[in-house]
């Protein structure tokens, strides 16, 4: 057996079974190309496209020493019209009212020059890529938000077949939810519409377990019966002729001792795990396990940070936390955005508890996941089934998968969708 990267078991079956030749022949096409991404957060949209040259000499028409390169003195005139001509053809109306960016930026991205033998057609001119970002900003969750897209060149990569337009597909990103929008000149607006769950991704709640069934519950019933008890012995001690103040105070000095002790009970079971059985390390497991992969819905450090450590811990955690911010790092950079669409338990058994105290049990599970690849408007739908056996500990007053270890994996089927022709 093998280390378990808990995500390269999500996402790296589904890149996997790219070959780099392949994707580089046909994302981005051989002819003009967009890829187009829209993302909704509480504070903000924002709007990313990332074009190749092709594009660029398409809507712009600006003229170059070379066709096939763009010089250092051309690449501030040339990002200065693509700002211009996406302000112009761009339309962004958030709850109904016309905006306009709050923060514009273009930008060339590096490429390598060996990649222009996969583009007969265009060569340089499908290599080299501009990044172009519109952000809006927000002072409360958007109701709605509708996009106008008004930049369709000709197909060149099907000229001699067609005569058309391309189709652009666009991955909207509102919160958990992601969706591939196809824009065409035909249709160029989308309007998305918000929900009353907001946009942040929703954990599952953990299940509420019993504390008292393991400590402290078999002294809490000596609690009423003392209290009787004092009551009882102050009724009768007033009509005899025994003294009553020493008496009573060393009744309270009992009932604080008494008090004392139960606390420290208490404290002891608050900073160890509560039993649990068969059906309740289950609910704790899938829990923990689905809670994960809300992580993959956030873009900041922080958050995915704070987000992953409400189910795993130690080791496995930065572990995580450092491929998810990796291929974030990918994506900004026009690399393929791996997301996941369902997750489906399959089974789940649960071993004998390890350490002490019950402090840790290990869970042999085996689940499937839908994944959507998207890169340069394709999308690639891959359904991978997993088997690993996981640990689960106590940690810091919760539960947490501390661990895991990959048995099996497989894909189950798969499904391409094509786009931007």
């Amino acid at each position: 057996m093998r280390t378990f990267h808990l995500i390269i078991l999500i996402l790296g079956a589904l890149e996997s079974s790219w070959d780099p030749g392949v994707t580089n022949a046909r994302h981005p096409q051989d002819g003009p190309d967009v890829d187009l991404r829209v993302k909704i957060e509480e504070s903000k949209v924002e709007i990313q496209a990332i074009v190749n040259l092709v594009f660029c000499d398409e809507v712009i028409g600006q003229t170059r020493l070379f066709e096939e390169s763009v010089e250092k003195n051309e690449v501030a005139p040339l990002r200065e019209a693509l700002l211009a001509k996406f302000q112009k053809e761009v339309a962004v109306k958030i709850d109904g009212i016309a905006v306009s960016p709050s923060q514009k930026d273009c930008q060339i991205l590096p490429y390598e020059e060996s990649d222009a033998e996969f583009f007969p057609q265009m060569g340089m001119r499908a290599v080299i890529k501009f990044r172009v970002t519109f952000s809006y900003s927000l002072k409360t969750s958007p109701r709605s938000v509708a996009l106008h897209w008004g930049m369709y060149p000709q197909n060149l990569a099907l000229a001699e077949f067609v005569d058309e337009t391309i189709l652009i597909n666009a991955e909207w990103t509102a919160g958990t939810k992601t969706e591939i929008i196809p824009f065409r000149e035909e249709e160029p607006e989308y309007i998305w519409h918000g929900s009353d769950k907001g946009l942040a991704p929703q954990f599952l709640a953990a299940p509420k377990i019993d504390r008292n069934k393991k400590v402290g519950s078999s002294y809490l019933w000596l609690l009423p019966i003392a209290a009787w008890v004092i009551v009882v012995l102050i009724l009768f001690l007033r009509k005899s002729t025994i003294p009553v103040k020493p008496i009573a105070a060393t009744l309270l000095i009992a009932a604080m001792g008494a008090s004392s002790f139960l606390h420290r009970k208490t404290a002891i079971a608050e900073n160890t795990p509560p039993p649990l059985s068969q059906k309740e390390s289950i609910d704790v497991f899938n829990i923990l396990h689905a809670n994960i992969y809300r992580a993959f819905d956030y873009t900041e450090e922080e958050e995915i940070y704070d987000a992953l450590s409400r189910s795993v811990s130690g080791q496995l955690l930065a572990e995580i936390y450092d491929q998810i911010y990796g291929s974030l790092i990918m994506q900004d950079q026009g690399g393929a955005v791996s997301r996941i669409q369902k997750v489906t338990p399959v089974q789940v058994e649960i071993k004998e508890p390890l350490g002490e105290n019950g402090d840790s049990f290990t869970v042999e599970t085996r689940w499937r996941v839908l994944g959507r690849v998207y890169h340069w408007g394709h999308t690639h739908m891959r359904t991978n089934e997993h088997l690993a056996e996981m640990t689960v500990k106590w940690a810091n007053g919760d539960w947490r998968i501390s661990s895991s270890q990959v048995l099996e994996q497989f894909r189950v089927g798969s499904q391409t969708s094509e786009g931007n022709r």
